[in-house]
């Protein structure tokens, strides 16, 4: 082998690792974004589902207390006779 040859072989080798490295970079700075904006997403499924619970609790007890004493108040009306 000459050397010219071998040099031209080392310098596609070293323009293919290079491109190689550069491809690798974007496709792992890709998966941090994906990672990243996937946690995001579920942090706010998640506090949003805890933040209605926490705004609507007041209401939903309130609804309940009612329907309970709706349901205790029915219990005192005397039954009418069947015909």
């Amino acid at each position: 082998m000459d050397n010219q040859n071998l040099d031209q072989k080392v310098e596609a080798i070293k323009s293919l690792a290079e491109e190689n490295n550069k491809i690798l970079r974007r496709m792992k700075r890709s998966m941090q974004l994906a990672r990243f904006f996937s946690v995001l997403k579920w942090v706010v499924v998640i506090g949003g589902t805890v933040g209605i619970y926490y705004y609507f609790q007041p209401i939903v007890n309130q609804l309940l207390d009612t329907y309970s004493q709706l349901l205790g108040g029915l219990g005192g009306v005397p039954k009418l006779p069947n015909i």
